[in-house]
């Protein structure tokens, strides 16, 4: 039991630091759907584990973008000191 928590947290970790910095490079964006953890690199990745599955995955990685672009327009509109700080 323990090792397979273990190879969770492994295989979680990428996701899990990405969602902590949305302009990283993406490595896999997980979603969940009816209790299932579906991960893949692109929206259409997803699209052969059914259109809902699809359509979450093509959400996530939407919400991903924005709050890239979000972080982008901090950091532009920041003072020195403030972009310092990020």
């Amino acid at each position: 039991m323990r090792r397979l928590s273990i190879l969770l947290l492994l295989a979680l970790t990428p996701a899990l630091m990405a969602e902590e910095d949305p302009c990283s490079p993406i490595e896999e964006v997980c979603v969940e759907v009816q209790g299932r953890i579906f991960c893949g690199r692109t929206p259409e990745a997803f699209s052969a584990y059914g259109p809902v599955v699809h359509a979450e995955a093509e959400k996530a990685f939407k919400r991903r973008q924005q709050k890239c672009e979000e972080l982008r327009k901090k950091k532009q509109s920041a003072g020195p000191l403030q972009k310092a700080a990020c």
